[in-house]
């Protein structure tokens, strides 16, 4: 019966990290692409405009949405 039950246990755990490397990449992906925008967007939508106040919008929203983005990155590294 034990060894029924821990190869329950593995094949769960085994599971478990499946999906959160999924989540994971998920996440290493969304922050890839924020990455990249920060390329994108000062030089393509913002270098028209004359106010700095967009460009702080925009970096303010891209400073939180990196520490979102990073924190759902590592939210469960012990694992």
């Amino acid at each position: 019966m034990s060894g029924k039950n821990n190869n329950t246990r593995v094949s769960s755990r085994s599971k478990r990290k499946s999906r959160l490397s999924h989540k994971r990449w998920f996440w290493f992906i969304c922050l890839s692409i924020l990455i990249l925008s920060a390329y994108i967007v000062p030089y393509v939508f913002l270098g028209d405009i004359a106010r700095i106040t967009a460009s702080f919008l925009y970096w303010t929203l891209f400073a939180v949405l990196a520490i979102f983005f990073t924190i759902r990155i590592i939210k469960n590294w012990s694992d």
